[in-house]
């Protein structure tokens, strides 16, 4: 009976490409071809692995680090390479190029480590081999994959020859079901190698070395917590999609509880609760988001959330002055000059006796200069001028009377 299961697919799809996966894989095979090479000559091959490859003696430090780019020929090369894609690429995507490469090497490192300590301790007397291969590193990545993406879905073919039936095909399982069958299957394998008093073979101790340290790298970097996020805003953003807006709402302020300084997560909440006709959460979640992203200095995702929180939801909301003033001030910057006056106007007849309010109104009135409209801007100068007599913005407001009545007397002649 023969039978391979080999996953082909997971379900998360790239966000950015995985240059450093692309490079691994890319010496990885070059080395391979210049090996196949090498094994024209048997005894030229041997001494690059016995060179190169990893021993538990007093050998060159850098084999610690050599073993990991050596394989025993492209059937090896090609289990390896395919695990790495797979699940290195995701992993790249979500860790970032650094500290993705660290625990892919540092993997390595403890994996040799791992099958030395196994060796030593339980099989002294074995026959000595130098280890080679990815797949301990590899084992670190699926350790951290099953930690941070333990309910995704992945694609496994199948194929299975049993005298004369032959099958294949693919299958579903979840991420946590299928690298937890595969490292337990590791173990008994590692525990009956030991039984068997033999070493050589298939590293089993440098797979569950390098696992057992990529789980725990996951841990120490919470990304069970970042795992947590990604499948909340997942089922909030498939309740949105359905239309049942209060439970993504309810989604939503989970998300929040665990990352309250995203105003991205913020305004999500915000849209599923001005949906779902709950004018007073739906206020206030844009409110925290607008803060966060002026905090942030995001200035075209404020105006575009302003717009879409007056324009689309509440025209009559009237913000706290000095945010409903520095809202007026952005959409003046990207030349919405209506909803600039709009967001003026509020503070001016909201919060009359206010420092925003009298700022509002020297602004609106060059708004208006901006829109070609002197005689409105001339009056609002005006207007400045009668309610701030004393303002020490009062010389730039009569500069800019005069200024229009100069353009005025210009165009008459």
């Amino acid at each position: 009976m023969f039978w391979i299961l080999l996953p082909i697919r997971i379900s998360r799809a790239l966000k950015k490409m995985p240059y450093v996966t692309i490079v691994l894989i890319t010496i990885n095979t070059f080395i391979a071809v210049l090996l196949a090479l090498a094994a024209k000559n048997p005894q030229i091959l041997s001494k690059i692995y016995q060179n190169f490859g990893f021993m538990a003696d007093e050998r060159a430090w850098y084999t610690w680090f050599t073993y990991m780019f050596l394989h025993a020929g492209f059937a090896h090369l090609l289990g390896n390479m395919i695990f790495l894609w797979l699940f290195g690429a995701a992993l790249e995507d979500v860790l970032g190029k650094s500290k993705y490469l660290f625990i892919y090497l540092a993997g390595g490192l403890m994996a040799a480590l791992a099958q030395t300590s196994i060796k030593i301790i339980f099989l002294p007397n074995a026959p000595v081999a130098p280890l080679i291969g990815a797949s301990g590193a590899v084992g670190a990545l699926l350790g951290v994959f099953i930690l941070r993406f333990f309910r995704n879905e992945m694609t496994v073919f199948y194929f299975v020859w049993f005298l004369t039936i032959f099958r294949w095909g693919t299958f579903e399982i979840s991420s946590l079901l299928a690298l937890g069958a595969w490292v337990g299957m590791e173990v008994v394998s590692g525990f009956l190698q030991i039984l068997s008093g033999a070493a050589g073979g298939v590293a089993h101790w440098a797979h569950i070395g390098g696992f057992a340290f990529g789980l725990l790298a996951a841990k120490i970097i919470k990304l069970e917590v970042e795992a947590g996020k990604e499948y909340l805003a997942e089922e909030a953003a498939t309740l949105a999609k359905s239309g049942d807006h209060t439970e993504a709402a309810a989604k939503y302020e989970e998300l929040i509880n665990k990352e309250p300084a995203s105003p991205e997560v913020l305004l999500k909440a915000a849209r599923m609760y001005a949906n779902s006709e709950q004018r007073d959460k739906a206020v206030k979640r844009y409110v925290k988001a607008l803060e966060g992203l002026l905090k942030n200095n995001e200035l075209d995702k404020a105006f575009e959330a302003y717009s879409e929180l007056i324009e689309f939801y509440y025209p009559d909301l009237v913000l706290e002055p000095r945010l409903q003033f520095r809202v007026g001030t952005i959409c003046e910057s990207k030349t919405n000059f209506e909803l600039a006056v709009d967001a003026f106007q509020k503070v001016i007849y909201n919060y009359p006796r206010s420092l925003q309010a009298e700022l509002s109104l020297l602004r609106m009135g060059q708004v208006f200069l901006k829109m070609g409209e002197e005689e409105e801007a001339s009056k609002i100068f005006r207007e400045f001028l009668d309610r701030y007599p004393f303002s020490q913005w009062k010389a730039l407001a009569e500069n800019e009377v005069r200024k229009v009545a100069s353009h005025s007397r210009a165009r008459f002649h």
